[in-house]
């Protein structure tokens, strides 16, 4: 049973990273929509995004949103993989 619940903590993980890398490059798509010099600004300056984020909330709401679940998702599959990993390595036989 531990070992079904460790899987799909670590598929989660995957899903939740995949679809935060999408809501990312969604995100830039949508600041190079607005201007070149957003997505310029989006890729090279660090806070840039954050500006963007309450500059344009429209265009930037879904993929901010995408990326958010896509954390929580993964974190919430890393927390699992750290609890049933653990326990799992406990099983194995030492060499």
């Amino acid at each position: 049973m531990e070992n079904m619940i460790l899987f799909l903590a670590i598929f989660a993980s995957f899903v939740g990273i995949l679809l935060s890398l999408y809501g990312y490059i969604l995100y830039i798509i949508r600041a190079f929509g607005v201007s070149v010099g957003w997505g310029l600004a989006f890729i090279f300056l660090p806070f840039a995004n954050l500006v963007f984020l309450f500059m344009h909330w429209e265009e930037a709401k879904e993929p901010f949103l995408i990326s958010l679940i896509g954390g929580v998702i993964s974190g919430a599959g890393v927390a699992l993989v750290n609890i049933f990993g653990f326990q799992f390595l406990q099983t194995l036989p030492l060499p």
